[in-house]
């Protein structure tokens, strides 16, 4: 009985352990997140300016269309779009990137809350152990 007892809080100990580093693990997803979210919105805030960008220079193109610069202007507006094409190239891969961790997080709270109901089960496995030894 004494066995039982000791190993149940041995085995008590182990699952605070691992549940605190799940937690720890959880943590550091949920910062790897936010960075992300924030990461994304500079990024779309850049596409954003460059598509007003973009969009402001289509309407001056009539106006270039007639003077020799217009070469420098169709330079230009390739630029624009192949910048514009990497921003959203790079904020897909940042949406791709917050899924796998929002999948990550999903998973990790999951065996969290596993842990939590194991190591509520063993406490109360514990306790009545502790309360059949009193007993007897």
């Amino acid at each position: 009985m004494r066995k039982q007892c000791d190993a149940a809080e041995e085995n008590a100990q182990t699952l605070n352990t691992k549940v605190a580093e799940l937690i720890s693990q959880l943590d550091i997803c949920r910062s790897q997140c936010t960075q992300l979210d924030q990461e994304k919105d500079m990024l779309q805030k850049s596409l954003d300016i460059v598509k007003l960008e973009k969009n402001a220079l289509d309407k001056n193109k009539v106006e270039l269309n007639s003077t020799v610069g217009f070469k420098l202007f169709i330079n230009f507006v390739c630029i624009i779009v192949d910048i514009s094409l990497k921003f959203l190239l790079q904020l897909e891969a940042l949406r791709n990137n917050y899924e796998k961790l929002q999948k990550t997080h999903n998973k990790l709270q999951k065996l969290c809350d596993n842990l939590e109901d194991e190591k509520l089960y063993l406490q109360t496995e514990l306790g009545r152990i502790s309360e059949d030894a009193d007993l007897k």
